[in-house]
């Protein structure tokens, strides 16, 4: 249950239908303009159009259902797909699949660019809190879509639209508080919260248009110490000119949160004391059934990591056959989490060994890991689209560099070592992938009523392992 508070100061609006109409002074002239547009992405399926079967949510739908949950949750509505939060209040780390696929084959995009992790492939909402509040539509698109970029979207692909930020001027100031039930305490008590500051010039000299969003989203969690902070920003500025359309945004948030990754036996679920536990670690004894050892998590077991945005859109109408279309990002993360190794690890694990330097090292005792990551990725997607008498041929390509370093250390331990380095690492490298892509996709008008579609893509993909060290020493190849 979530309640909202909503300021709103309007200066002025821009009709709907995407008119504005006026008398000029003295005389009974009527005059028409239409509101500005950038439409960067050709991934796009369009109805009676593509072979695609595709689902959309409207601005005024994601403005009547959005609140503070997860993308996953508001996009579960939607056909074939079903999520799940891992803290239980839809706050913080959601994830869902489509067709029975997982994240891992679907794709994600914003503005037409991918968001999700080169490395794993894996799509962390998380990295966009509150970012339903900045956006236009939604489009999913369910199977192997249109997706030309060179990644794999076999599950489907899910393509988020930020607003341009034209149609409105004013600022609105937004707070609420959400309250849970838990069975456990016989109680309703406070577990979400939201602030949130939106401003918007609206179309300035019919020609630009400015628009800034912060927000924090705080929840208590349904997990213990599922507790999630996230903080959002959305900064804007387009640029109408008469052929050619820019819109510059940054967006992200940097948060922090509980871990509650691990799941719980079936056999909790309908228990309202136990279904609330979040466990590090439990299994089953010999006859599968019992739970028999289980290891709670601890409050030191946390997560903070960033991921800012930027993008540059154009859009370039060089004649009324031919248009070219161009998205410049780059995005990076930087963060780390900490989890406890308690049980399965010693001090091996952590490269304590003579060879590192540690002589008489013992197992270190309830020791807390820190996994660091920092990914950096960089691109530019650009794309023709030539209108032809019988239909649109469109041909794209894709340049896509992503690095990343990882290590991990521990962060802490009750025997450190005698003489320990607090900045020692027991794991390092370095990642790599560059992805260059090549598409060529032709609709054509057989008929009035009957459309054939072909595509062709390339792909090619590189990845690299740079720089691994264990403990002090670099790991050795013989091949």
């Amino acid at each position: 249950m979530f309640k909202k508070l909503t300021f709103t100061a309007l200066a002025f609006c821009i009709m709907s239908a995407n008119l504005i109409a006026y008398e000029s002074a003295g005389k009974d002239t009527l005059k028409t303009f239409k509101v500005p547009s950038i439409t960067v992405s050709t991934s796009k399926a369009e109805d009676r159009r593509t072979p695609v079967p595709f689902s959309q949510i409207s601005y005024s739908e994601i403005e009547k259902q959005y609140t503070v949950k997860d993308m996953p949750q508001m996009l579960s509505e939607m056909p074939s797909i079903i999520m799940f939060s891992e803290g239980g209040s839809g706050v913080g780390y959601s994830n869902l699949t489509m067709r029975g696929f997982n994240q891992r084959r679907i794709s994600v995009m914003v503005n037409g660019i991918p968001q999700n992790d080169p490395e794993d492939h894996n799509m962390y909402w998380i990295n966009l809190p509150d970012i339903a509040s900045s956006l236009d539509n939604i489009q999913i698109q369910r199977g192997a879509g249109i997706s030309s970029s060179g990644f794999p979207a076999i599950g489907g692909s899910i393509n988020l639209e930020t607003s341009n930020f034209a149609a409105s001027q004013g600022a609105t100031i937004e707070t609420g508080v959400g309250f849970q039930e838990f069975a456990s305490e016989n109680v309703y008590k406070q577990s979400v919260s939201k602030y949130s500051l939106q401003l918007s010039s609206g179309l300035v000299d019919n020609k630009y248009a400015v628009y800034g969003r912060l927000s924090q989203i705080n929840s208590f969690g349904y997990r213990d110490y599922s507790w999630a902070k996230l903080g959002s920003y959305f900064l804007g500025f387009a640029r109408f000119d008469e052929n050619f359309t820019t819109q510059i945004n940054l967006y992200g948030g940097p948060f922090s949160d509980g871990l509650s990754y691990n799941g719980l036996p079936k056999s909790y679920i309908g228990d309202k004391f136990l279904r609330r536990a979040n466990y590090n670690f439990w299994m089953y004894d010999s006859t599968g059934k019992n739970v028999s050892w289980t290891t709670a998590r601890r409050k030191r077991e946390l997560e903070n990591f960033s991921q800012p945005h930027y993008e540059i859109l154009n859009d370039w109408f060089i004649n009324d056959k031919l248009t070219f279309k161009s998205s410049l990002f780059f995005y990076s993360g930087k963060g780390y989490f900490d989890f406890d190794g308690t049980g399965w690890t010693d001090k091996n694990t952590f490269r304590l060994t003579p060879e590192n330097g540690f002589q008489d090292a013992d197992d270190p005792e309830n020791p807390i890991i820190r996994a660091f990551v920092y990914n950096r990725q960089g691109g530019w997607l650009p794309q023709l689209q030539y209108q032809h008498s019988r239909g649109v041929l469109t041909a794209g390509a894709g340049v896509r560099v992503h690095r990343s370093e990882h290590w991990g250390k521990l962060a802490f331990a009750d025997n450190f070592p005698q003489n320990y380095d607090p900045d020692y690492k027991f794991y390092q490298y370095d990642g790599s992938r560059d992805i260059f892509s090549l598409f060529v996709r032709n609709e054509h008008n057989l008929s009035q009523e009957l459309i054939l579609t072909g595509e062709i893509q390339g792909v090619l993909h590189s990845y690299r392992i740079n720089n691994e060290k264990l403990g002090n020493h670099y790991t050795k190849y013989t091949d």
